[in-house]
């Protein structure tokens, strides 16, 4: 998704269906995530240590001291409950999501299995930049990712982002539900 522009954006708004952003990825889950898909997707080792290396670079646009940008992230409960790697990674990956939800500016939104919501279909993000640059939205894709500026698109993006974030958990429940889900990996 679009790796040179998430560092410079002052403000991204993310929808990811089926996994746990890659800013917010552990180390750990990242490294299970290629690692799992390496044989199937022949890649070679090379590429899964440059690319885990990388996400974890892109990482740096949370944490920086000045003007970390600013993430409001919905994230399907079905891709925070997928085991990735092991439960051990998991833990993990529940604690640093836990963690990243008490930055001012992050917010954490789980958009519950349960309730019958609207869910957009494809992976985006909404990317706000300092004027005179465009908002644009970047769209997994089959064949890769589209990132566009269109009016048109970047409407359709911003409702899609808007009713899921209506709907979804609010952000003061995301650490108890981190929390719960880390305990159910424990029960038989």
């Amino acid at each position: 998704m679009s790796v040179g522009l998430e560092g410079d954006a002052k403000i991204l708004r993310v929808y990811l269906p089926d996994v746990i952003f890659g800013l917010f990825q552990t180390e750990a889950y990242a490294r299970a995530q290629f690692e799992t898909a390496k044989p199937i997707d022949e890649r070679t080792t090379e590429f899964v240590e440059r690319n885990i290396e990388i996400r974890m670079r892109r990482k740096e646009a949370i944490t920086r001291s000045d003007c970390p940008v600013e993430i409001h992230a919905i994230l399907d409960e079905a891709a925070v409950r997928r085991v990735i790697g092991s439960h051990d990674i998991m833990r993990e990956q529940y604690e640093h999501l836990a963690e990243l939800a008490t930055l001012d500016h992050v917010t954490v939104q789980i958009l519950p299995m349960s309730q019958p919501v609207y869910r957009a279909r494809d992976n985006f993000i909404l990317m706000d930049f300092e004027p005179p640059l465009p908002r644009v939205v970047s769209v997994d894709v089959l064949e890769g990712v589209s990132v566009t500026d269109k009016d048109t698109e970047i409407w359709k993006y911003a409702r899609r982002f808007d009713a899921m974030r209506a709907e979804a958990a609010p952000p003061r429940e995301t650490q108890a539900f981190l929390h719960r889900v880390a305990e159910e990996l424990e029960q038989p």
